[in-house]
C-alpha cells in the first residue's frame, strides 16, 4: 500500500483536515527520532575520511488491504487509529 492509498483510505473514514493531522504528527515524531549521526564512513582521499550523513534510501513499505481492515475494524476515534497506523508503518519499515 502507497501512502496515497493510506490517505484515501483515512479520508474514506475521517475528514481530510483530521487525515492531514494524523499525517503531520507521524511526520513530526519521525523526524524528531533521527539523530544527527554519521551512518558511515567515507574515504574522501588517500589521507582524508570524514562522515556520511546521507542515509541509504529505502522502499516504502505501506499497509496491506488486510491490515488496513483490521486497524480500522479494531479502532474507532482518530486518536487509537493515529498511533496504531503509526506503530504499525514504524514496524513495516524500520
Amino acid at each position: 500500500m502507497t501512502k496515497d492509498e493510506a490517505v484515501i483510505l483515512l479520508c474514506e473514514h475521517f475528514s481530510e483536515g483530521m487525515v492531514r493531522t494524523i499525517f503531520d504528527a507521524i511526520a513530526k515524531d519521525e523526524a524528531l527520532e533521527k539523530k544527527d549521526e554519521p551512518v558511515a564512513w567515507e574515504q574522501f582521499h588517500e589521507h582524508m575520511a570524514g562522515p556520511n550523513y546521507v542515509a541509504p534510501q529505502r522502499t516504502w513499505v505501506g499497509l496491506t488491504d488486510e491490515d488496513k481492515q483490521k486497524l480500522v475494524a479494531e479502532h474507532h476515534d482518530w486518536e487509537s487509529l493515529y498511533l496504531a497506523v503509526q506503530a504499525k508503518l514504524k514496524d513495516k519499515n524500520t
